[in-house]
């Protein structure tokens, strides 16, 4: 037992070493069934599986808030630029009719 404690004390430890021996043991000095408490590799994959496919998932749904909200911006840039460009007219519209009162006045 002291020697799973100093392999649980240290991930470099961990990483090195099998643990599910050391399960096996002590549900066995326990009198309890390894195959009823522990999990086996199958459920251990079947669980690594879905929580690969649920990161796929949210890495998807980052990606496509990424893009709405890019798209977003650039139709609130293409608007801005409209508007702009809207001033811009009415601005030379007025300019040509100042320009017209002036011309009148002066013949």
């Amino acid at each position: 037992m002291q020697f799973l404690t100093l392999v649980l004390s240290s991930e470099l430890l961990t990483a090195e070493a099998k643990l599910r021996p050391f399960l096996d043991d002590i549900a066995a000095s326990l009198d309890a069934s390894p195959d009823v408490y522990l999990k086996s590799p199958q459920e251990k994959k079947e669980e690594a599986d879905a929580r690969q496919e649920a990161q796929a998932q949210q890495e998807a749904r980052v990606r496509q808030l990424t893009t709405e909200q890019a798209q977003i911006e650039d139709a609130g840039k293409a608007a801005e630029h409209e508007r702009a460009l809207e001033k811009q007219d009415e601005k030379f519209k007025d300019d040509l009719i100042l320009t017209g009162m002036k011309g009148r006045r002066a013949a």
